[in-house]
């Protein structure tokens, strides 16, 4: 089977659209419509609906959609597996991250890797995006994943993933829809380090930013979510078990509907893709984008470009969130 009908199901099937799915795997509409009536063909059944506004999944879509991700996981496992087997490549690699690309990226992305073997050793550390970039710069770090935009001459910086933020409550505060003006958000930390995002936040809900209150444990801001004490604005992946439970549920207020993303970006140091390791840094970086292109959260603008935010005393500064669209 052809791994690139494969993704192109994928990416339909997320977007729901097909002239969409061709935009953003840089092929023509006629491309991606071939490619799933062969697959279709293939499979001998129908995967999409087609209509007017785009494209909807078939019962037989929908069972498709789990198998065609492992086929994929399982073809970028092996691609690396071999090639790491044939290239000699060799050293450490050292990966310093946030909590959430630590927690619900890493494991994905180093699945069938062993961060361990007679050749190289994978180093892996969860730390704050202020921290991140100053043990790079300081050239204890190869690679990091950070919530802030960085632009400093030793590293290189790009936007991987915008993660959907949403608002959540314990079921008992979802029902009064209503926000008082006196309402707490609670804020993953990290979410803070990007100042701007909890202000804008605050402002599309008509609160002060004295309302965002950052807690430094995901588990323990939970916690206080589900007792009630407010609403939690966190990356939709943090709270996917609770809201599949039903110990949180999903907010639908005024202004959710245009929440800002969290960024994620990838953050390589330069001197790291050439040295003694510069093979595992380079391979670990290809997989990198791979894993995100195939997440589809990798932004179309945002592949290659440069970082927004300006750094001129080694400060990290975040990126202005009205060119958000054009990083």
């Amino acid at each position: 089977m052809d791994n690139r009908r494969l993704l192109t199901f994928l990416t339909a099937a997320r977007l729901g659209s097909l002239s969409r799915a061709a935009e953003a795997l840089y092929v023509t509409q006629s491309t991606v419509t071939t490619r799933i009536n062969e697959l279709e063909r293939e499979l001998n059944c129908q995967l999409f609906i087609r209509e007017a506004r785009g494209v909807t999944l078939t019962e037989a879509g929908r069972v498709f959609v789990r198998y065609a991700q492992r086929a994929l996981q399982s073809w970028e496992e092996g691609r690396a597996a071999v090639a790491s087997l044939h290239s000699g490549i060799r050293g450490d690699l050292r990966i310093m991250a946030c909590h959430v690309p630590a927690t619900y990226d890493l494991p994905a992305l180093l699945r069938g890797t062993p961060l361990v073997t007679d050749a190289r050793r994978i180093h892996i550390q969860t730390r704050s995006s202020k921290r991140i970039f100053r043990d790079m710069l300081q050239g204890s770090v190869d690679v990091g994943f950070v919530h802030v935009r960085f632009r400093h001459p030793d590293l290189e910086t790009e936007v991987v993933a915008e993660t959907p933020l949403v608002a959540v409550a314990s079921p008992q505060r979802a029902k009064r829809p209503a926000l008082d003006p006196y309402e707490v958000l609670f804020f993953f930390e990290e979410e803070l380090e990007d100042a701007l995002l909890a202000q804008s936040v605050c402002h599309q809900f008509g609160l002060t930013p004295a309302s965002a209150v950052g807690l430094s444990d995901m588990a323990a801001l939970k916690a206080f979510v589900k007792q009630g004490f407010g609403i939690g604005i966190v990356p939709r992946a943090t709270v996917a078990d609770e809201i599949a439970q039903g110990t949180l549920l999903e907010m639908e207020l005024e202004g959710t509907s245009s929440l800002p993303k969290q960024i994620t970006c990838l953050v390589v140091r330069k001197e790291a893709m050439e040295g003694e390791s510069g093979a595992l840094v380079r391979q670990f970086v290809d997989n990198v984008r791979r894993y995100y292109e195939r997440k589809g959260t990798l932004p179309r603008a945002a592949e290659g470009a440069p970082s927004d935010g300006v750094a001129t005393d080694g400060a990290p500064v975040p990126a202005d969130r009205s060119r958000r669209g054009q990083a």
